[in-house]
Formats: C-alpha cells, sequence, structure tokens
C-alpha cells in the first residue's frame, strides 16, 4: 500500500483505485503555456502551478473528501460524486486544453474529467456555463475556465 501523505494528484473512485490528473492550458496560437496546473501534486517537476484539492468544491460549497493530507492527499470520489476545482482567467485568445493522467504516478479508475468556460467570470459551484466531457485535448476561446471530475 502506498503512503497516502506522498501521493499527490490522485482521484480515488468507489472500488479504491486512484488517477492522477493533471492540466495544461495553452496558447493555441504559439504553444506558449500560460497555465499549467498540477492538482494535488505538492512538487511537480515540469513547472506547473500547484493547485491542493482544498481548494475544490464538491459542488455545494464544501471540500470533497480528501483521504491522507487535506492538500496534497487523495480525493475520494464514489459514484455520481463530483469535485469542481477553481475557475481560472486563462485569458482572452484561442486556448489548448489537455490533461495528463498518470503524470506523477499511476492507478486506474472511473471518473469523468468536464470542463466549461466562458468570456466572463462565474463562481466556482455555478449552474452555468454548462459543462462538457472532456475526452481528448481540445481548443476554446473561454476567458475563464473550469475542471470538474465525477465518480462513476
Amino acid at each position: 500500500m502506498v503512503d497516502e501523505q506522498d501521493i499527490g494528484g490522485w482521484v480515488e473512485t468507489d472500488d479504491g483505485v486512484e488517477w492522477d490528473v493533471d492540466g495544461v492550458i495553452e496558447r493555441d496560437s504559439d504553444s506558449e503555456s500560460i497555465t499549467a496546473l498540477s492538482y494535488g501534486e505538492e512538487t511537480p517537476t515540469d513547472g506547473e502551478t500547484t493547485v491542493g484539492w482544498d481548494t475544490w468544491s464538491d459542488g455545494a460549497g464544501g471540500t470533497p473528501t480528501i483521504i491522507g493530507d487535506a492538500t496534497w492527499g487523495k480525493i475520494q470520489l464514489l459514484t455520481g460524486e463530483i469535485a469542481h476545482g477553481p475557475v481560472y482567467n486563462v485569458g482572452v485568445g484561442s486556448h489548448n486544453i489537455k490533461f495528463t493522467k498518470n503524470k506523477y504516478g499511476s492507478g486506474t479508475g472511473n471518473f469523468k474529467i468536464y470542463i466549461r468556460g466562458q468570456a466572463g467570470v462565474f463562481t466556482q459551484d455555478a449552474g452555468s456555463p454548462s459543462w462538457e466531457e472532456y475526452t481528448t485535448q481540445v481548443i476554446k476561446t473561454w476567458e475563464y475556465v473550469q475542471v470538474k471530475l465525477e465518480g462513476n
């Protein structure tokens, strides 16, 4: 068993397995990275900004269940549970949005990644804009971007 305190960037599903999730949002025109985020990884090695799980929401204003360290441990998502990441201002323009699973560890499990965004600011648990399921990198012209994880 891996020490939970040493695991960063993981999502745990109800079957006890995990994923590492890292997000990158790049400017499409010249591939200059404007935001590179590592969720739950305290010491990323590729210059990403660290984002602790304690900044995420359970969709109702609370914090999702975190196993181990409250910031860098594992986020636990049971079937149907969600976690909303913070809303980020990534600037005006075209952005390439992509996620890498298992960048800082390995794991297996079932969860979905969703993204949403728009030109104007919105709050973390707002009902709009609508979510889009993320399946592969995508180019968007959103100024504000957010990620959601859902256990399934």
